[in-house]
């Protein structure tokens, strides 16, 4: 039973080709594809490459499309109604299926609940907020040349080394708070968002 299960569900999370996924819920392929590129442009799904085949992350799909299960039941259904009673390893495979699927929805939704999954929207707008404090704390370095300079001429060493540990305890100071701001930030918009 567990290599039929490694064989099923080899990574976390139940996941269907694009055209797989399109039978399931009785629309093209080409209807899917472009609906699961226009999902994952937006981050909502997952996807990965498996050799020529793109694979869905299903239950974040249903999440994403509100359709929790439908496809899963459906199949799960006519695999059931389909198969006569030398048929059970394939009975087996479709409730293991359903199992794996159900659990990656709990776990969708609970991580959802408690605040661990955000938007990649959200995460690169963060991203970006962090990385515009770096650049402007890196901006600033050039502004220490005078006082470095004068060090170097009365050839203190000592001098040079506390200016620098001073613009590098200034600048982990101002992008610690920048950070924190963007933090509160996130959490205020996820708790706006409940």
């Amino acid at each position: 039973m567990d290599d039929l299960l490694e064989t099923i569900v080899p990574e976390a999370g139940v996941w269907m080709k694009v055209a797989e996924l399109a039978k399931a819920r009785g629309i093209t392929r080409q209807s899917m594809s472009e609906r699961v590129k226009k999902l994952e442009k937006g981050g909502h799904i997952t996807t990965r490459k498996e050799g020529r085949f793109v694979l869905v992350n299903v239950p974040e799909f249903d999440v994403a499309v509100s359709a929790h299960g439908n496809g899963y039941a459906e199949q799960s259904a006519n695999t059931k109604s389909n198969l006569d009673t030398n048929s059970s390893p394939e009975l087996r495979k479709s409730q293991a299926l359903k199992a794996g699927y159900d659990a990656e929805m709990a776990r969708i939704k609970l991580e959802r609940e408690q605040g661990k999954l955000l938007e990649i929207k959200e995460v690169e707008r963060a991203a970006t907020k962090i990385g515009l404090v770096i650049i402007r704390e890196l901006e600033k370095l050039p502004s220490f040349a005078r006082d470095i300079h004068n060090s170097a001429a009365d050839e203190s060493y000592s001098t040079i080394r506390s200016i620098l540990r001073k613009v590098a305890h200034d600048c982990r100071e101002a992008m610690a708070k920048e950070l924190q701001k963007v933090s509160e930030d996130i959490l205020k918009s996820n708790e706006e968002g409940k």
